[in-house]
């Protein structure tokens, strides 16, 4: 059997779901429908990824399109993406940290250009800064110039 994007993408995000949905139900409460408890959301949540998975799965088994590579160079991207939100989020702050981490995932993509990318990730750096430090009143510092 030859595999496409489409069952794999369901087989991950039916096994995560799945992993969620057990980890979820033995390790919290999941209370009543009167008094839900903490493990409630992350079980529904859980055994709604896993359900998609399965739907994914199923359409996947029945694509006449059965080629499939990995995308490494995408892959790549992404985590360097994660890595550098990491790196800069400290001595930096989290506007910086927001906008390189975009602009490094959107470069993921061939299509976009270099302003589309920096135009994103200012974008997204505003809002996230927006939402988490002034909107939800987190402790995270904007901008930090540690020069």
């Amino acid at each position: 059997m030859r595999i496409n994007e489409t069952l794999v993408g369901g087989t991950l995000i039916g096994g995560i779901g799945a992993i969620v949905a057990l980890y979820a139900g033995s390790n919290y409460k999941i209370g009543h429908l009167s008094d839900i408890g903490p493990g409630a959301t992350p079980l529904g949540l859980g055994v709604l990824l896993t359900i998609f998975g399965v739907v994914m799965i199923a359409q996947g088994l029945g694509e006449k399109r059965m080629s499939w590579t990995f995308p490494i160079r995408n892959v790549c991207f992404v985590l360097s993406a994660a890595a550098a939100f990491g790196v800069l989020i400290v001595p930096f702050g989290l506007l910086p940290a927001v906008a390189v981490g975009s602009i490094i995932a959107a470069s993921a993509d061939r299509e976009n250009s270099l302003m589309v990318s920096v135009a994103l990730g200012l974008m997204l750096g505003l809002l996230c800064t927006v939402l988490f430090i002034y909107i939800l009143r987190l402790p995270i510092v904007a901008l930090r110039w540690s020069f």
